[in-house]
């Protein structure tokens, strides 16, 4: 396969922006729609909604570029930026574990604890069979699970709502 068809990139891009809408759309962090950060900052520093719901799709289109021309290897700069999402992700729940329970209860912290120790999982699972048998569709599926995440669920809003 010398590329991703269209379709997929598609697929990838409506993906990245249905979990980027669903993440923010109700307002409040919810077990589902968790307010991530890194859609809700830019939403707060922009004033709007849907500017910071293509922010993700936007970035992982431009930084998957080589992924969608077929390439076959996981870039290293994608495991890094992997690495250390994780790394940072980790840190939020650890520290904003207490501010979760009292905000917003403890079926919440626990919950999105859960979801992202199991998208952690997930993610290297996939990553090491994207490094062990590589390929345009094992490293396109790779690279749709990871901003899947950073785009939905990597860092859930923990604290009070301002």
């Amino acid at each position: 396969m010398t590329g991703t068809t269209g379709l997929h990139t598609v697929l990838a891009v409506a993906t990245w922006t249905i979990l980027s809408w669903i993440t923010i759309s109700p307002g409040v962090p919810t077990i589902y729609a968790p307010l991530n950060l890194l859609v809700l900052v830019p939403a707060m520093l922009i004033g709007g909604r849907v500017a910071a719901v293509v922010l993700i799709p936007l970035v992982s289109c431009l930084w998957c570029r080589p992924v969608f021309r077929g390439r076959p290897n996981v870039p290293v700069c994608s495991v890094v930026l992997l690495v250390v999402a994780v790394i940072l992700s980790a840190l939020n729940l650890a520290f904003g574990f207490d501010y979760a329970s009292h905000y917003h209860g403890l079926a919440y912290a626990v919950t999105a604890t859960l979801v992202n120790v199991s998208c952690w999982i997930v993610l290297g699972v996939v990553l090491l069979w994207a490094m062990r048998c590589p390929s345009s569709s094992h490293n396109l599926a790779f690279h749709v699970a990871m901003f899947a995440w950073l785009a939905w669920y990597a860092f859930p809003y923990l604290g009070e709502l301002p």
